[in-house]
């Protein structure tokens, strides 16, 4: 989801210009946003950038971006993961991480996770991004039960998570498992939370806030 004058979109027709091979793939299914995603899809397309668009029965909430360059006679990744959209009106008001990173480990795996993008029949390879809806919800349940198997051997645990909303039903079973184990649960949520928190014998250790 990019701003009308995105300066983000803007760069990589520059960069087009410049003889950069870039790249993009577009989520089309943007609330609020989809008319400046298609404006800048079709104007990297006529820039000359391989732009490929959202699928029907997929959305794409990732934000990455891939830097790929030669240095000193051999080629260096950079690479962003990030939970914003490059948008530079809403980063303004919006709270927002990313991680921007050379570790080949990760930047190896956003390559993977471009060729997905780029051609589904690709399936990546992933040992340290999670990636839905293929190991997300696995891998997120093992790292709870390895906190619920810490507390149960009278070790410190805890889980912090920060997500737009908590309605999965999964997803809160396991965190009352957790927290009944004797896990101690911070819960940061900016908009719906279906869990209740502080209820004994079920959430009694979960603690939930909610910033506007």
């Amino acid at each position: 989801r990019v701003a009308e004058g995105s300066a983000v979109c803007a760069a990589l027709v520059d960069a087009l210009r410049k003889g950069k091979r870039v790249t993009v793939f577009v989520e089309v299914q943007a609330r609020f946003d989809e008319r400046s995603n298609l404006f800048w899809g079709e104007a990297l397309e006529q820039a000359g950038a391989e732009v490929r668009y959202s699928y029907a029965n997929l959305k794409v909430h990732c934000k990455l971006c891939l830097i790929e360059r030669q240095e000193r006679g051999r080629t260096v990744r950079y690479a962003y993961l990030g939970t914003g959209n490059f948008n530079e009106s809403t980063s303004r008001i919006y709270a927002d991480m990313a991680l921007l990173t050379k570790r080949p480990a990760l930047t190896s795996e956003v390559v993977e996770v471009f060729k997905h993008l780029m051609d589904r029949s690709k399936r990546p390879a992933l040992k340290h991004l999670l990636m839905a809806p293929t190991t997300l919800r696995d891998r997120l349940e093992a790292l709870i039960d390895k906190e619920i198997e810490q507390a149960l051997l009278g070790n410190k645990a805890a889980i912090l998570l920060k997500l737009n909303s908590l309605e999965d039903r999964a997803l809160i079973r396991k965190l009352h498992d957790a927290s009944n184990a004797g896990v101690q649960v911070h819960l940061i949520i900016r908009g719906i939370c279906c869990l209740v928190p502080g209820v004994v014998g079920m959430s009694a250790n979960i603690q939930a806030i909610s910033i506007v």
